[in-house]
């Protein structure tokens, strides 16, 4: 054999960057020769390296399971600049689990997965049910300074102002339309609506935040800037296999997730109380997903219930306005649940028709009749639109 035999690293299919190994090409002439020709043909002979070091970083573990043919547990881990499709079980005793610095890894799965119990349980159903009750009947209080569930940054008086407007259309079980000018803080006061509900309302559901695919890295990282600590925030999104495991394993707690630590049968307690997600515990705070997303999986977003389903049109084109039309009727089809929509401009300028397809996202009973007037003063330039 050659003393200068080359060597290549081979990522292995199933099995993730931090298993990579160095084979040398006799080796893989006989394992794997089409695929090193391939190679050989794309790069050359000269080193190169394809590899990202993060790619072998744990930056989240999404489920638990008893290991399969051995004792033990293994977890399923996203990897730090991959997607869920590259996510693998991994036993939670290997060494990149291991180190010190994961620690909180491990700690923030058990935390998402206590909330989502709690939550669906006896105790937080009956918490959600009576502040909603309290809040039809007398109003939810007036915030007159920022609480301490919203964190991040200070509100501004009149994001203040609009989240009170927010919160009291939530307690009249009215769904509203923020038509303001850009650069007013729709984004974080919407993150903060959604943070009450959370914190102070105890929703027993999560939020649904349906936004283009452009804008989903802007939502996703004001959510997490603005949400309370811990809250659980789902971006669901990707190719179809990326979408089946953010399915199967964060926006579900399995069963198979839980041991002695927490009670195994506490979840199929919690889940047998949850009939209206058809006997399932939900995981998230908070799902944020895009128009394509929810247009292609509306049968699996619909089998969660919702606390509140956020529509960002404010990059919306004229297919994206129907396909929110369409995924919003589906998902909150028979149901109580607000309906917050952002458009992009004023009032001001927008033709009846337009308003008119706007106002019958927040207002769909009715409102597609052929003939049916616009509810008064929506026509008026000047109105702020509310539902």
């Amino acid at each position: 054999m050659h003393a200068h035999e080359p060597e290549y690293l081979v990522k292995w299919a199933g099995r993730a960057h931090v298993h990579n190994e160095w084979v040398r090409e006799s080796s893989l002439l006989g394992i794997a020769r089409r695929k090193l020709l391939n190679f050989k043909k794309r790069h050359g002979d000269a080193p190169c390296d394809l590899s990202e070091p993060e790619w072998s970083i744990p930056e989240r573990l999404v489920a638990r399971r008893p290991a399969l043919g051995s004792p033990g547990w293994e977890v399923l881990v996203k990897w730090r600049g991959q997607g869920y499709d590259a996510c693998t079980w991994e036993p939670d005793g290997s060494g990149p689990l291991m180190q010190p610095e994961r620690l909180p890894l491990h700690l923030q799965l058990w935390a998402r997965q206590r909330r989502a119990l709690e939550r669906a349980g006896e105790a937080g159903r009956a918490a959600a049910a009576a502040a909603e009750a309290r809040a039809q009947q007398q109003g939810v209080p007036e915030l007159t300074s920022q609480p301490e569930w919203v964190r991040g940054a200070a509100l501004m008086p009149h994001q203040l102002s609009t989240l009170n407007w927010l919160r009291a259309m939530w307690a009249r079980r009215q769904s509203c339309v923020l038509a303001d000018e850009a650069g007013c803080g729709k984004t974080a006061t919407v993150a903060a609506h959604l943070a009450g509900l959370i914190a102070d309302c105890k929703a027993a559901a999560p939020a649904l935040v349906v936004v283009p695919l452009s804008m989903l890295p802007f939502w996703e990282g004001e959510l997490a800037f603005w949400l309370p600590e811990g809250a659980n925030i789902v971006a669901y999104s990707g190719s179809v296999a990326a979408r089946n495991a953010l399915h199967d394993h964060e926006l579900w707690l399995q069963a198979s997730s839980m041991d002695g630590k927490v009670g195994h049968s506490a979840v199929l307690t919690a889940a047998a109380r949850g009939a209206a997600s058809g006997g399932r515990v939900p995981k998230p705070d908070v799902v944020l997903t895009t128009y394509e997303a929810a247009s292609s999986d509306l049968h699996a977003l619909r089998a969660l219930p919702w606390c509140a389903v956020a529509l960002d049109l404010r990059q919306r084109s004229r297919s994206a306005a129907g396909k929110a039309h369409a995924a919003l009727q589906e998902l909150t089809a028979g149901s109580g649940v607000q309906r917050l929509v952002l458009t992009g401009h004023r009032a001001r300028g927008r033709g009846p028709d337009e308003l008119f397809n706007v106002a019958a996202l927040v207002r769909p009973a009715g409102w597609e009749e052929a003939g049916e007037a616009l509810p008064e003063g929506l026509d008026d330039p000047e109105a702020q639109v509310g539902g």
